[in-house]
């Protein structure tokens, strides 16, 4: 099997949140938060992904110390979830 492939950027800036969120792992639940938020505020249901929900369930019932070893595994079960991972673009939203 094919591990998907993630962009090396997109790897990076994963890589930069998991550090982020090592030093300070409340913030996973603040990104939960702002997910909740960008789901709530969708106008259809069109406008949300199953990854949205997918990656609410894994902010809300996992450890953030899983949480975070997901988004630094480098394995291919890992790949799949990193791909669809909605935290970077929840970054802006921390510095707006």
């Amino acid at each position: 099997m094919k591990a998907a492939k993630i962009d090396p950027w997109r790897k990076n800036r994963l890589q930069k949140i998991a550090l982020e969120l090592r030093n300070d792992p409340k913030k996973v639940r603040l990104f939960a938060n702002r997910l909740h938020s960008t789901i709530s505020k969708a106008k259809s249901s069109d406008e949300v992904s199953d990854h949205h929900w997918e990656w609410y369930a894994i902010l809300t019932l996992w450890p953030p110390l899983e949480v975070i070893r997901l988004l630094e595994d480098s394995s291919e079960s890992a790949s799949p979830f990193r791909k669809t991972c909605p935290l970077a673009s929840l970054l802006s939203e921390e510095n707006a």
